[in-house]
C-alpha cells in the first residue's frame, strides 16, 4: 500500500492533508496500530477522521487506538496573556468522551484519555505514535485547506 488514500471513497479523500511535506506518508512496514489522535472532534458520527483512521486500521489489520488529550494549562506563550482551559469547557470536553467511549467500542476501538501537566506535554501521544503504523490528527478549528 502506498498511501492510505487509495482505498478510501473520495469524500474523506478530499480532506487528507500531510502533516509534513508535500505527499500522505505510506504506513510504516512495522507497527502495533493505528494511532487517531482526537484534538477537537469529539464524536463518532459525522467524524471524517475517525473514519478514515478506522478504515485504515481494517486495511492494514492492526488495532485503531484513539487518543484525546485534555490540557489542565495551555503553553506558556498563551498562559501569559491570561489563556488556560476552563472548567467549564474541561467539563464539556469530559462529558462529550464519556459518552464517546462505547460508541468507539462498538465500532472495535479504544478510547484513551490523557490529562497533559506541565512535565508530560505530549508523552502519551508521543509513546503511542513511536509504535504506530500510521498516525491520523484531526485539525483544529479554523485551519484553511
Amino acid at each position: 500500500m502506498t498511501t492510505p488514500a487509495q482505498f478510501l471513497p473520495a469524500s474523506l479523500q478530499e480532506r487528507l492533508r500531510p502533516q509534513h511535506g508535500a505527499t500522505l506518508p505510506a504506513p510504516r512496514d512495522a507497527g502495533a496500530h493505528v494511532l487517531y489522535c482526537m484534538r477537537t472532534a469529539y464524536r463518532s458520527a459525522a467524524n471524517p477522521s475517525l473514519e478514515t483512521a478506522l478504515r485504515v486500521a481494517n486495511e492494514l489489520r492492526v488495532p485503531l487506538l484513539c487518543l484525546a488529550v485534555l490540557e489542565d494549562s495551555f503553553p506558556a506563550a498563551l498562559s501569559r496573556i491570561g489563556m488556560r482551559p476552563t472548567d467549564r469547557a474541561t467539563a464539556f470536553r469530559l462529558e462529550a468522551l464519556r459518552e464517546l467511549q462505547p460508541e468507539i467500542a462498538a465500532r472495535g476501538s479504544v478510547l484513551l484519555v490523557h490529562v497533559e501537566r506541565d512535565g508530560s506535554r505530549q508523552a502519551a501521544a508521543q509513546s503511542l505514535a513511536a509504535r504506530a503504523r500510521l498516525v491520523i490528527v484531526d485539525e483544529h478549528f479554523g485551519i484553511e485547506p
